[in-house]
């Protein structure tokens, strides 16, 4: 049981507040005075839903005078849904992060088709509707993860379209242990490839405009460069390899967490409607693969097994219009459902921790 406080730190001769935990029996925030103004429901101990009774009361002057107890259900339950609020539109995650956090970031090394919206607010990944989009935990193949998510529902969808949230250290705790040991032991491998209209360029995702300055990027990110020619296309095949570890520690709790992509960016997530037009024996048409840290591939039915895991310890949000959900991106994986009809979300995110010391 972990109690929570803030300790002073010097780093480079400037003293830094951090937020740390000990045992002890304060584990537990006091909520009575919570209770006067919302509902509050654990589901699974996976997600703390904050229902507010009375209607149009403010959530940021919520979270401003409720902010240490706030604080205090997150890093205990990993992820808070605020409901029934007035949240004023996108910008109010700007306001959150400050709250949870230390104010938005820019998104970087990016993967998926967004919008920003302002500086650190994007829109929700832009894929297809009709496809599942995989648990993963946001921009953990990257060598800063961020540590907290924000999102802000301005319109559900008609039908579907719901975010899953999954327990990573439940999932580190009941895996079988030849299948954790040998991701630990090796970690894995995301290789993609910048294909002509599939995805995102090379361009946008990294932010630069030549060979030169992607070759920069990729040597001070621990990422391997490579450029493939191609007879079947006009242009060479820009292609990066960046290795990663599986797990991690929380750098609070101390508690181990499987956090990575290898599920999200293996071809076996695939879009059905780009699996079904590709052809898999020409591997540099694949536009991303993950492998075992040891090049060997990850077999099927490890992947199915994995998959199993994320859903066997998971919840299912259905959003409402104005909610706001924060999330600890390290403690939780998340996924979405298909959906029908216009759906508005929107996405930031904060406070970046280096993956070396997520392996202290």
């Amino acid at each position: 049981n972990a109690s929570l406080f803030y300790y002073k730190k010097v780093i480079d001769g400037e003293v830094v507040m951090r937020f740390s935990s000990r045992l002890g029996k304060r584990d537990v925030p006091n909520i009575e005075n919570l209770k006067d103004v919302c509902d509050i429901v654990y589901e699974d101990g996976i997600v703390c839903k904050i229902t507010v009774k009375k209607i149009n009361t403010s959530l940021s002057r919520f979270l401003s005078r409720h902010k240490t107890e706030l604080s205090m259900l997150l890093a205990k339950y990993g992820a808070l849904l605020f409901r029934g609020f007035r949240a004023d539109g996108n910008q109010i995650l700007e306001f959150v992060s400050c709250c949870f956090g230390n104010g938005t970031v820019d998104l970087q090394e990016e993967t998926s088709p967004r919008s920003k919206m302002s500086r650190g607010i994007y829109t929700s990944t832009e894929y297809a509707k009709t496809e599942n989009i995989e648990f993963h935990n946001e921009c953990s193949y990257q060598t800063e993860v961020p540590q907290y998510l924000y999102m802000y529902c301005e319109k559900p969808a008609a039908r579907g379209g719901k975010t899953l949230l999954s327990n990573c250290e439940n999932i580190s705790l009941n895996m079988d242990r030849e299948i954790a040991e040998r991701f630990d032991t090796h970690g894995y491998i995301y290789e993609r490839r910048y294909l002509p209209n599939t995805g995102i360029s090379w361009q946008e995702s990294f932010k630069v405009g030549s060979i030169k300055d992607l070759a920069l990027v990729c040597e001070s990110n621990a990422i391997e460069l490579r450029i493939v020619k191609n007879s079947s296309l006009k242009e060479d095949i820009v292609t990066t390899r960046q290795k990663r570890p599986c797990f991690a520690t929380h750098p609070s709790t101390g508690k181990k967490l499987w956090l990575n992509h290898c599920l999200f960016f293996n071809r076996f997530s695939l879009p059905e409607e780009y699996a079904q037009q590709m052809d898999f024996d020409d591997e540099l048409m694949i536009p991303y693969d993950t492998f075992y840290g040891d090049q060997s591939v990850i077999e099927p039915y490890t992947l199915e097994y994995v998959k199993r895991q994320y859903y066997e310890n998971s919840v299912a949000i259905e959003w409402q219009r104005g909610d706001v959900l924060v999330f600890d991106n390290l403690m939780r994986a998340h996924a979405r459902e298909p959906f029908f009809g216009k759906r508005e979300l929107y996405l930031a995110m904060s406070d970046l921790v280096t993956w070396k010391d997520l392996c202290e």
